[in-house]
């Protein structure tokens, strides 16, 4: 967990059970971010549990890089940017797409977001109150 950034470099691998994340931070003022860079592999929860002081300003805190590889979880209820795959689940404020001429709100373009292929031994986290009975996923003895 992190206040401000964190950028994750160029084919990175990081394996299951993986987590990233901002927390809020009232002193920090300036812009937070998770950056992943091309080719990054993360296995488990990315997460933004920041929100603007402003609710007019419109932060973009999740960047998730070409050729990008996520099998789990992505949180934030600010904007995100998604240039690469996810097998798993995101939830978001909105989504960015940046181009040469304009930005474009609510756009995906060339990404692949598929939650049937989420290992069903996967377990992530509940972001969002929902009110279904909770079980036990496997005794162990």
């Amino acid at each position: 967990m992190a206040r401000d950034t964190i950028w994750v470099g160029e084919n990175s691998i990081l394996h299951y059970p993986s987590s990233i994340g901002l927390i809020p931070d009232t002193l920090l003022q300036n812009s937070k971010l998770i950056r992943l860079n091309e080719g990054v592999r993360i296995e488990g929860v990315i997460a933004d549990l920041t929100t603007s002081a402003d609710p007019e300003v419109d932060l973009c805190t999740i960047k998730i890089g070409k050729t990008s590889q996520i099998i789990g979880q992505v949180f934030t209820r600010n904007s995100m940017e998604m240039r690469g795959n996810i097998s798993g689940q995101i939830i978001t404020g909105k989504f960015q797409l940046p181009t040469a001429s304009s930005l474009y709100i609510n756009h995906l373009l060339d990404v692949g977001i598929n939650i049937t292929t989420l290992p069903q031994d996967f377990i992530g986290c509940e972001f969002l109150q929902i009110d279904k009975p909770k079980k036990i996923v496997k005794w162990l003895h």
